[in-house]
């Protein structure tokens, strides 16, 4: 298994060439605002559904605003790295 993750790692090196470091910002940007931030909030969500989100529905209101921060990062964050890869 070890050594099938070089062998991954080394392809996208390869396959970045010049442009490795805008593909490690760009999937920086993809990875950290959906697994960082998108998903727990969703999660957060689905595990209180039944329970409720508290006095004024608050907890569902934040993850909301986590979730649409996740869009901002992932639109904006993908646009910058594919601006500065031209």
């Amino acid at each position: 298994i070890n050594i099938v993750k070089k062998i991954i790692f080394l392809g996208i090196a390869a396959a970045g060439g010049e442009h490795l470091g805008t593909l490690i910002d760009l999937v920086g940007a993809v990875f950290f605002s959906t697994l960082g931030l998108f998903v727990p909030a969703l999660i957060e969500i689905i595990v209180d559904w039944d329970e409720g989100w508290g006095r004024f529905h608050w907890r569902l209101i934040k993850d909301i605003f986590i979730m649409i921060l996740a869009m901002f990062g992932l639109v904006s964050g993908s646009y910058y790295a594919l601006l500065e890869s031209k």
